[in-house]
């Protein structure tokens, strides 16, 4: 897999869980009338087609002392990386000033990302807003495809980041905004484990959210604003 690729998930991950990229000019935390948002990501392993593992160079992001994981696409037909950021906010106005600013982000990303060029970008029909920026390519001989997704309901607003293998995008996407509508926001913090295990409070609207991943997959959670 192309080291571009490796880049973009791991600054995906920063981006969400630092809360500090730019979205037209606001960190994500500094959403209007934001009252709390959180992250959870899932990043496949494997190992390469020789069978050894092996960092690839992914620039400042790459500061963890943990090996990046790598992973065989040649065989794989599977979710490898995906991030779901749920956002609260305290009124269907604030989130759906919310929503504008993110689908900006979504504009900006799949406008400027040579990953979505020539791709599609759509409204869902799920929601009460939503954008949907996808692609699908072939990267040395392995077909990928790209999905940057935000979407409205009431005061939630959801964004979806991911890199799929051999599985089609925009079924993807239904999927997982369908499994995320299902949920339901509960009051109160929850219970945190960065490891992927968070339930209750906002984390509960993930309670039905099942991606297509690899034995081994690594699920992490983080949060962006905290009540």
């Amino acid at each position: 897999m192309r080291r571009s690729t490796f880049a973009l998930m791991f600054a995906l991950v920063a981006l969400l869980s630092s809360a500090a990229s730019p979205v037209s000019a606001q960190g994500f935390a500094d959403l209007p009338g934001l009252e709390r948002a959180v992250v959870r990501a899932w990043l496949a392993p494997a190992t390469t087609e020789s069978g050894a593992t092996s960092t690839p160079e992914v620039g400042p992001v790459a500061t963890s002392a943990t090996p990046a994981p790598t992973f065989d696409p040649a065989t794989m037909s599977a979710t490898i990386f995906l991030s779901i950021g749920v956002f609260e906010f305290d009124s269907p106005e604030s989130a759906t000033m919310g929503f504008e600013s993110l689908a900006g982000y979504v504009t900006q990303v799949s406008d400027g990302d040579p990953q979505f060029a020539g791709g599609s970008r759509t409204e869902l029909g799920l929601g009460e807003q939503s954008l949907s920026a996808t692609n699908a390519m072939e990267e040395e001989g392995i077909p990928f495809s790209y999905l940057l997704t935000v979407v409205r309901q009431g005061e939630l607003v959801y964004l979806l980041q991911g890199t799929l293998v051999r599985l089609d995008p925009m079924a993807e996407v239904d999927r997982l905004v369908s499994e995320l509508l299902a949920g339901v926001a509960e009051d109160g913090p929850g219970s945190y484990d960065e490891a992927g295990g968070s339930t209750g409070g906002l984390w509960n609207v993930f309670a039905h959210v099942e991606p297509v991943i690899v034995p081994g997959t690594e699920t992490m959670d983080g949060t962006i604003k905290e009540p």
